[in-house]
């Protein structure tokens, strides 16, 4: 877990992953870009950090351990409605993905995923998330 001081610009990324592989994939991707990607193993661990990090995104696998990443949606959705969630997944299942949407995932993305086309829906999501704000 990564709990350093960030500046201003840089955008708070929480990993929600048993397969520590793709943290190290992300910390790759997001090199020399202003986004601090931390890390946990399953849906207990995140609602934990949630409630005490302010992220900007959470990369969420469907298939955690002991909680699924769609239940986990309604966790997260209950104490940090706002929070703009992407599903990760191996599978690409339709039912799965529709539910997501539903309970308030904002995109998707099967594994293994090109790293530009991560980034790609990555600053999209940012980028709505600062019209939004700027609206209100």
């Amino acid at each position: 877990m990564n709990t350093k001081k960030i500046n201003s610009k840089e955008k708070r990324i929480l990993l929600v992953d048993d397969d520590k592989n793709i943290y190290y994939s992300l910390q790759m991707i997001f090199e020399g870009k202003p986004y601090i990607v931390e890390y946990v193993e399953n849906c207990s661990a995140a609602m934990k950090m949630i409630k005490k990090v302010p992220y900007d995104l959470i990369l969420m696998d469907i298939m955690l351990p002991r909680k699924s990443g769609i239940l986990c949606i309604d966790s997260v959705k209950k104490v940090r409605p706002e929070m703009h969630i992407m599903l990760l997944t191996a599978v690409n299942h339709v039912q799965a993905c529709r539910e997501a949407f539903l309970k308030g995932a904002c995109d998707y993305l099967t594994k293994p995923f090109p790293p530009d086309d991560l980034l790609k829906r990555v600053e999209n999501i940012f980028k709505s998330k600062s019209k939004s704000m700027a609206a209100r």
